[in-house]
């Protein structure tokens, strides 16, 4: 993420960007497998489940609160940012 901060916008559209999402994803689906996985291993499917919905709503909401830090107070992060985290589920 500080390389992006660094670069200019139109540099960041690349490669970095690239790196940062792919970063962030892989961290998001391996904190969700885990969390299910070690669920799964000591309960109930259902059990499982719900403790990786949990686990991917905490990681979510971790990225949604990074995003926020990282852009401070910029109106249109603080929007985007927070109406994503309220958005209703669809």
């Amino acid at each position: 993420m500080p390389d992006l901060l660094r670069e200019r916008p139109t540099s960041s559209l690349g490669s970095a960007l690239n790196r940062a999402t792919t970063a962030r994803a892989i961290t998001t689906t391996l904190g969700a497998t885990a969390a299910w996985t070690a669920a799964r291993l000591t309960g109930r499917s259902r059990r499982a489940s719900t403790v990786a919905l949990v686990a991917l709503v905490a990681l979510v909401g971790t990225r949604l609160g990074q995003t926020l830090v990282t852009g401070g107070l910029d109106r249109s992060v603080l929007v985007a940012g927070l109406g994503s985290f309220a958005a209703p589920e669809r």
